[in-house]
């Protein structure tokens, strides 16, 4: 869906003006808020909640293995 949606943004949104962008946006963030979807509050998460987090942080984080790199100043 992602890149359905930067591909969406990219052919038409884009194209807008930086006024109707923000109408657009204005638009959007309404339906949200007026969506009677229920948000979950719970404390659990689910494996996919732990999987992405695990990913994140794997991505994010310093390999102590590897030589620190000097800067140059």
């Amino acid at each position: 869906m992602a890149a359905n949606a930067k591909e969406f943004y990219a052919k038409s949104v884009r194209r807008l003006s930086p006024k109707e962008r923000l109408r657009l946006a204005a638009m959007i963030l309404n339906d949200l808020t007026n969506s009677h979807e229920e948000v979950d509050f719970s404390d659990s998460w689910s494996d996919q909640d732990l999987q992405d987090l695990t990913t994140f942080t794997l991505s994010h984080s310093e390999n102590p293995h590897e030589p620190k790199k000097e800067e140059n100043s």
